[in-house]
């Protein structure tokens, strides 16, 4: 069970966090404190849009372990109405994590397998894919990209490489939080 709170993360240096062994990236985020800060902005930014819209925000979540779990229990305790499809990285992942997440009221389900998400992205209107992948962004953005109940909406994703340039979207005030609004 983790201990933390969203703070203990906003002020992580690059270099202690490029130090966190992986074991530690089951209950910590996995990206230092600005680009953390600059992720959960936009997120709250998509949460906002949506409720002052009348909507519920629905986001699909890609992320380690620890990076999921900061990210839902930053909307858990945020009083807008939010839910959260949740896959993490199997090699940042224990069972007690996933136990964790899925008590969170605001998680519908969160597993390492994609597949068992597959089935609520037709009972769920998901407005929002949060790809904060550790490995493999570029591959997961394609899934979203390529899937019919995905492919419009909005993307946020933390892109530490730079590997969406190319596309459709934008960097947020020189960070490593690249941004796809609805399309």
């Amino acid at each position: 069970m983790s201990h933390h709170i969203e703070e203990d993360f906003r002020f992580a240096t690059a270099t202690e966090v490029l130090n966190y062994p992986i074991a530690d990236l089951i209950w910590k985020p996995h990206m230092w404190g600005f680009e953390l800060s600059q992720l959960l902005d936009q997120v709250d930014g998509q949460v906002i849009s949506r409720n002052k819209a009348g909507h519920k925000f629905q986001g699909l979540v890609r992320a380690p372990g620890g990076t999921a779990l900061c990210l839902a229990k930053h909307l858990s305790a945020n009083e807008s109405e939010n839910e959260l499809l949740i896959i993490t990285e199997v090699e940042c992942t224990t069972s007690l994590l996933l136990a964790e997440l899925n008590e969170l009221d605001n998680v519908i389900v969160a597993t390492t397998d994609a597949s068992e998400v597959l089935p609520h992205l037709d009972n769920y209107s998901v407005n929002c894919s949060i790809l904060a992948c550790y490995e493999g962004l570029a591959d997961q953005y394609r899934l979203v990209k390529d899937c019919p109940q995905l492919r419009r909406k909005a993307i946020i994703a933390y892109d530490p490489d730079s590997q969406l340039i190319q596309e459709v979207g934008r960097y947020f005030m020189n960070s490593a939080t690249w941004v796809r609004d609805e399309l």
